[in-house]
């Protein structure tokens, strides 16, 4: 199963990503080590910041998902390299 996901662009969406991600996580009928998540939409140069969709992402779906033991293989998130160069 492909999963791809979108950030959101106020804090209020972003916490009600938030939400449906760690809702989603808490799910335990679904075989997560068959399930790849990527971006469809990414802000370049915030690879490491809070703002970016990736750490929204790994914060919410991915800590929930460790934190409730399920195996979700960390080469299935797939995240666009968005560093920006000089």
């Amino acid at each position: 199963f492909v999963l791809g996901l979108s950030g959101a662009n106020s804090r209020v969406r972003r916490a009600r990503v938030v939400e449906m991600l760690t809702n989603l996580a808490s799910r335990r009928n679904i075989d997560w080590k068959r399930v790849y998540v990527f971006l469809v939409d990414e802000r370049y140069g915030f690879q490491h910041d809070e703002d970016s969709n990736a750490h929204l992402v790994r914060d919410s779906l991915l800590k929930t998902l460790a934190k409730n033991g399920a195996d979700f293989p960390a080469d299935h998130f797939l995240v666009p390299d968005t560093s920006v160069s000089p």
